[in-house]
């Protein structure tokens, strides 16, 4: 179990789980898990405005004698949230295998920053239960060793309140998902080994919206997909192979519309380890999209993101062509691990926005354009040195994504900077200390309509204590965003008016038993 307390929202939280056997003696083969969470908190705070620089200063400058209104200053209104869950199952565990049944439950209460003050903010009402059947068998199953059939059921429900109390939208999506995987009975090639699996996949969606200002009216979407993988070693030599038919119909009764897509999708690949602890690999791929029910049909207001969304029901397939190159190294005191990717699309989706507002929200539609994407990531973790019992380790990571259209070379809006992130840390029995540099560049290639981001560095530092090694009591002190930076997500829709929070000290219980 876990309690916690954090002091940039007065948040409170509280988690908690049990395994029992039910055999005789704990030793039966039929297993229950339990367990639950609460957490609560208030608006948090921040160390400067609420709306960004740039967001500021591009608005029209009052009249003269008018106030200057600025906004909220050292906190961000209507950001409380009150979340609580939990979830059971039941598992049957035997030589062969196991079978299980799990319940979800989740309830939660959330407002959306970045309301007229006079109006004050949205709230969200989400519930969401789940029951998920998870079952894998080994055996003889002619060509196959082994079976694995996972098949789950959602009910979601998702209300937005309006700032008067009243109930706005209400967004109902239910669904039924599986996935049926064979996987094969190794065989010899060559002077190889083949391993591989088949499978199908399927999808059925019910989703609706009720009220006055529902954006996407209700659709029906099903889709089945059957995939194979193959895998050949050779020595330090192996060699990948995939493919995937998928076919989808989106149904919206109210429009009279129906669109039916069949996608394929195929992969290559091959991997060398040249030498101990060395690996290169090269990845090649040519995907197939369906447009989603929000990206055909959508036309209102999405509260959530503060945006009034328009479909386009003639989308067609999204198609994507890339190539992924990695190489590895690891030994006994190192690892390294670099990637790099360039991914072609025809007709990629994505929300742009148009600079037209609606209902009071700037209007996003949904389009299709030829674009480009390539980037990089780098990881690297390395053994220091062993010192009055701690063992000092460091770990460094970088990525970075650049995003065009095409034709005319203009950026793709909300694409992440270039990141990074440092962390050195000292483990011992009793004590684990970590302090982190976590770094975002200034994203300043922006589409149409978007505003540029700055830069920021947040230095974290985190500290376990274990009174008594082994007992499985911990105190946790995590110490986030220690410099007080004013950090927003260039990704995120809310970022001119929700920043990341200033600086938090949250204290943790943890006891196991």
């Amino acid at each position: 179990m876990r309690i916690g307390k954090s002091t940039v929202d007065d948040g409170t939280e509280a988690t908690g789980g049990f395994d029992v056997n039910l055999g005789k003696a704990g030793q039966g083969n039929l297993v229950f898990h339990g367990e639950g969470f609460f957490r609560e908190a208030d608006d948090y705070d921040i160390p400067g405005f609420a709306e960004s620089q740039v967001l500021r200063d591009s608005k029209p400058a009052p009249a003269p004698g008018d106030p200057v209104d600025e906004g909220d200053f050292g906190l961000v209104q209507n950001a409380a949230l009150k979340t609580k869950g939990g979830s059971a199952s039941l598992s049957y565990v035997f030589d062969s295998g196991f079978a299980g049944l799990s319940a979800t439950a989740l309830n939660t209460n959330y407002g959306v920053p970045g309301g007229d003050e006079e109006e004050g903010g949205v709230t969200i009402a989400l519930r969401q239960r789940r029951i998920d059947f998870d079952s894998e068998i080994d055996g003889d199953f002619l060509l196959f060793q082994r079976a694995k059939l996972r098949v789950g059921y959602a009910d979601y429900l998702h209300t937005e309140i309006e700032p008067t109390g009243e109930t706005g939208t209400v967004f109902s999506n239910e669904g039924v998902e599986g996935r049926l995987e064979l996987i094969d009975k190794p065989a010899s090639l060559g002077s190889g080994e083949l391993n591989g699996a088949i499978g199908v996949q399927w999808r059925l969606r019910d989703f609706s919206a009720i009220g006055e200002e529902a954006f996407v009216p209700p659709a029906e979407s099903n889709q089945y997909g059957v995939f194979a993988l193959k895998e050949l070693s050779l020595g330090a030599l192996r060699f990948e192979l995939g493919g995937r038919f998928e076919t989808t119909r989106h149904q919206a009764p109210d429009l009279g519309l129906t669109r039916d897509f069949d996608a394929i999708s195929v992969s290559g690949g091959v991997g060398v380890t040249p030498a101990e602890g060395f690996f290169l690999g090269v990845t090649g791929l040519r995907t197939e999209r369906a447009p989603s029910i929000e990206e055909l049909f959508s036309n209102g207001p999405h509260l959530a993101t503060r945006a009034f969304e328009v479909g386009d029901p003639d989308l067609g397939i999204e198609t994507a062509r890339g190539v992924e190159a990695t190489a590895k190294f690891e030994n006994d005191r190192i690892s390294v691990a670099i990637n790099g990717f360039y991914t072609s699309y025809k007709d990629f989706i994505f929300e742009a926005e148009t600079g037209l507002i609606e209902d009071g929200l700037p209007v996003f539609q949904f389009v299709a354009a030829d674009a480009d994407f390539k980037g990089f990531e780098v990881v690297t973790e390395a053994e220091l040195f062993e010192a009055g019992g701690f063992d000092v380790h460091a770990d460094v990571s970088v990525d970075y994504v650049r995003a065009s259209v095409d034709a005319a070379n203009e950026n793709l809006p909300r694409i992440p900077p270039l990141s990074g992130l440092f962390g050195v840390e000292a483990n011992s029995d009793l004590f684990d200390l970590r302090f982190e540099a976590e770094y975002a560049a200034e994203q300043n290639k922006i589409a149409d309509f978007e505003l540029p981001t700055d830069d920021y560095l947040m230095l974290h530092a985190f500290l376990t204590i274990r009174p008594i090694a082994d007992k499985g009591l911990a105190i946790r002190i995590a110490a986030q965003n220690l410099n007080d930076e004013d950090a927003r997500t260039h990704a995120s829709f809310l970022k001119d008016v929700a920043p990341l929070p200033g600086r938090n000290i949250k204290v943790s219980l943890t006891g196991s038993f």
